[in-house]
């Protein structure tokens, strides 16, 4: 493959002219042009010409797919969004804390998880990276989440979702961190992203798919930011068994 992009590459550089000379010739005892007729048995086109307009042909596009290329990634370094220090607060929590409470927003407001009467859902962000205060771009946030995850409500075993709250590489929503997880009964009910169910070890059951991770965090920022006109900052940590401060 490499050898025949090279070819078509050499030729598409070359002078066409140059590379069909002798080749093309007719067949002089089936040449009837000087009658006024032609040659209906030589080909229209050479194997030569033909090679030409392949490597014509592939310059062409790979020119396109670079143009394409370069588009997306100007895409990439689009700013977003202004991310700063909360000035009014003494400790704030953790972006994994912000993804998490998030996830567990969105469960809340859906009116059909299908969910038991009663039943507790613990919501995990995995896969999350804190971004560094300055202005973010599309990049900077795409990289600071899973990679092209989904948020999902499933169910699952207690024991895999205590494995996955103790293993270290996943946040909660703050309050709930400050104590250790420990569900009750032999089933229980997360909403994390798919990356993270992906390396869960266990066999879990999809109730609810909400989308992808980056978009979700997009719109809700865009919320929070007046259409991204003003900075994002991350709310106070509240103190444990009091509350966010008003």
């Amino acid at each position: 493959m490499e050898s025949r992009r090279a070819t078509w590459l050499a030729m598409s550089t070359a002078d066409a002219a140059q590379a069909d000379t002798a080749a093309d010739a007719a067949d002089p005892g089936k040449d009837t042009e000087a009658v006024g007729g032609s040659d209906t048995t030589a080909p229209t086109e050479t194997a030569d010409e033909a090679q030409q307009a392949g490597a014509d042909a592939y310059t062409s596009a790979a020119a396109e797919i670079a143009t394409l290329d370069a588009d997306d990634q100007s895409i990439l370094y689009t700013p977003l969004f202004t991310y700063a220090a909360n000035p009014d607060a003494n400790k704030t929590i953790s972006f994994g804390n912000y993804l998490a409470a998030l996830y567990a927003e969105i469960v809340t407001n859906d009116p059909a998880t299908g969910l038991p009467e009663g039943a507790s859902v613990e919501a995990f962000a995995g896969g999350v990276t804190e971004p560094e205060y300055g202005e973010i771009t599309r990049g900077d946030l795409m990289a600071a989440l899973p990679a092209t995850a989904r948020i999902q409500l499933v169910s699952t075993t207690a024991e895999a979702a205590r494995a996955l709250a103790d293993g270290g590489t996943v946040s909660r929503v703050y309050q709930n961190s400050l104590t250790e997880y420990a569900p009750e009964g032999d089933v229980v009910y997360i909403v994390t992203d798919t990356a993270t169910l992906a390396g869960l070890g266990a066999e879990y059951t999809v109730l609810r798919d909400y989308g992808d991770v980056f978009w979700s965090v997009r719109m809700n920022i865009n919320d929070l930011t007046a259409n991204f006109t003003t900075e994002f900052v991350l709310p106070e940590a509240p103190q444990y068994g009091v509350g966010r401060r008003g």
